[in-house]
């Protein structure tokens, strides 16, 4: 591509929360990009449900003998007849959860574009990529480090969006989270914490995991209504989601919007904007203390801060195109 030229990007990725909306202003506006995105479980491509009884017994039947899921393939053949329409040639295709697509519909993808990378924020415990699907991208980033080191990715870690949040303004410390019955007795322990020192609390949660704790939510929250929940809180709560050592989005925002952490995450401890005044490490036996809730948040240096910000983010994403 012509160092000139504005760049062509195809996201592959999925709907939740409307973080790619903000994936595509950054990679816009950071980047100067063309940017045209795929909503993989989004209709047309996600499969909603089934169109009859005989389609209901042939999933059945794929699934038994082999192994394979109308509800997988029938997104990715919608994907691959908009590539075929599309008749473009991408500069960069960026897929998220590489894992829900096939070898086939990857190595289709590749075919339209100049570089093909993928993006995981989820741990390999979790979405666990393939060999065969490794193979097949020109370069992998992961947010947790020790997957990076395990399977040879490159490190990229989440994000934050620049707000014009007032350090340590707001009351009360928020939480949301998917729930499971670890996290359940972790948040019910918090929570007798937090109310023992007389800190209010919202902790918000999607499962069905009834506590009195915990309000329960229907649906995920948009990205931009999360993002207002937190500017007025003055700290969040961080849950990691099983043995990931890599940081949530929740440690980067209370970086970006100045807010108090609180987290279970140690790995935490080993990034250069890490502070016990601003980030409380929750570890056995050493109960919250009030005094975290009373001294001042202290504000991460500029030059450290801006290391994690979407245009960052956006520039490292993107980077293969211009050292090609």
């Amino acid at each position: 591509m012509n160092v000139n030229q504005q760049p062509i990007i195809l996201l592959i990725w999925p709907s939740f929360a409307q973080l790619s909306e903000l994936v595509e202003t950054g990679l816009r506006q950071y980047a100067g990009a063309k940017v045209r995105t795929i909503h993989f479980d989004r209709a047309p491509y996600a499969f909603c449900q089934y169109s009859s009884v005989r389609q209901r017994i042939e999933n059945l039947f794929l699934k038994h003998w082999y192994k394979r899921n109308l509800k997988k393939i029938q997104p990715i053949q919608k994907i691959l007849q908009e590539l075929k329409d599309s008749q473009c040639h991408f500069d960069l295709i960026i897929v998220n959860r590489a894992d829900m697509l096939d070898s086939h519909c990857l190595e289709q993808l590749k075919n339209h574009a100049t570089h093909i990378i993928a993006h995981h924020w989820d741990s390999m415990r979790m979405c666990p990529l393939s060999d065969e699907h490794k193979k097949i991208f020109d370069r992998i980033y992961s947010f947790d480090k020790d997957d990076c080191t395990r399977h040879n990715f490159s490190f990229l870690p989440n994000f934050f969006v620049p707000t014009e949040t007032v350090p340590s303004q707001g009351t009360g410390t928020y939480c949301i989270m998917g729930l499971d019955s670890a996290r359940v007795k972790l948040l019910e322990q918090i929570a007798s914490q937090l109310e023992a020192i007389g800190q209010t609390y919202q902790f918000l949660g999607f499962g069905d995991f009834p506590s009195p704790y915990i309000t329960r939510l229907n649906s995920t929250r948009p990205y931009p209504q999360v993002l207002k929940d937190i500017e007025s809180s003055f700290a969040i709560l961080d849950l990691k989601r099983g043995k990931w050592s890599g940081l949530s989005f929740r440690c980067f925002e209370a970086l970006g919007m100045h807010k108090k952490l609180i987290t279970d995450n140690t790995s935490i401890e080993s990034y250069n904007f890490f502070n016990p005044n601003n980030i409380w490490v929750l570890k056995d036996g050493i109960p919250i203390t009030r005094d975290f809730f009373e001294t001042p948040y202290q504000p991460v240096p500029e030059n450290i801060k801006n290391q994690y910000s979407l245009k960052t983010w956006a520039h490292e994403l993107t980077s293969i195109i211009h050292q090609s």
